[in-house]
């Protein structure tokens, strides 16, 4: 038998005809042929049939409403700023190395800057540096065995130190600058920016 639309509960599992012919059964023992229906008996089970019809429809879609759900927020975890620092650049004639903290309590990052510091790698500094004050708020260059440096990384150093410090964030710079090099950031008027001293 296969189920369809509007199917009577009866016809699967027929407990009210059974529970009443045995009832009929019990007190007219003399009648013994169960189909024979007497007239009180068949209007009896036509409305329990009726009473008991249910849509199989409706009650499947019943099931399927769920409950509205709170929701539930997971609390974001704190991104490691170690696992994110950028990968070491090593190109021809140019190194920017980076080492952070592993202290828990600083979000300080080194940077090991070396060969030439020119508008030939500015693009690669600034978008690494970017990338860094995302995670870290102090910050320390330091330059080692420079061969070149132009007026693009003394912008580029004073553009990022003058944007980051409002937002608590600091840049510094560690360099042993020779003598010619001193001489020349200081008659540039440099030597303030830089901390040439």
């Amino acid at each position: 038998m296969a189920l369809g639309k509007n199917m009577k509960i009866d016809r699967l599992i027929p407990v009210a005809k059974v529970k009443s012919s045995k009832v009929e059964s019990d007190s007219h023992p003399e009648s013994v042929n169960p189909s024979v229906e007497s007239p009180n008996e068949s209007e009896e089970s036509k409305n329990i049939e009726s009473n008991v019809s249910v849509s199989l429809d409706a009650f499947f879609d019943s099931l399927s409403e769920t409950a509205p759900q709170d929701t539930i927020e997971v609390p974001k975890k704190e991104e490691d700023p170690i696992l994110s620092t950028p990968l070491d650049i090593e190109e021809d004639g140019f190194k920017m190395l980076f080492k952070p903290s592993r202290r828990k309590t600083q979000k300080r990052v080194l940077i090991h800057l070396e060969g030439e510091l020119t508008i030939k790698n500015s693009e690669v500094i600034a978008s690494n540096l970017k990338h860094v004050f995302e995670n870290f708020d102090h910050v320390e260059l330091i330059l080692n065995e420079v061969s070149e440096v132009d007026l693009t990384f003394v912008q580029l150093f004073q553009q990022f130190k003058a944007f980051y410090l409002p937002l608590e964030k600091y840049l510094s710079l560690t360099v042993n600058w020779s003598k010619e090099d001193k001489k020349m950031l200081t008659s540039c008027g440099f030597s303030e920016v830089l901390m040439i001293n």
